[in-house]
């Protein structure tokens, strides 16, 4: 599948601000590849609710010191 380029973007998006507690639009630089590799995971996830009605939870986690981000769901997953 592609993900998109590897190079350093500029662009406005939304992220979440810690001050102010809420949503902002603000300049950042990311990686296209390694943010739709993110989003992927998130959307699998999202879509295992329609498999599995009984899932309740996704859970994000992000370790800063260790460079690490975890996604899982509650749901059964494929059979």
């Amino acid at each position: 599948m592609y993900v998109g380029s590897i190079e350093s973007s500029r662009e406005k998006m939304w992220v979440y601000d810690d001050e102010k507690d809420r949503l902002v639009t603000k300049e950042i630089d990311f990686i296209p590849a390694l943010y739709k590799i993110y989003d992927e995971i998130l959307v699998n996830a999202a879509d295992n609710k329609v498999r599995d009605p009984s899932q309740t939870l996704i859970k994000v986690d992000i370790d800063k010191e260790n460079n690490e981000i975890s996604i899982m769901n509650n749901g059964k997953g494929k059979s």
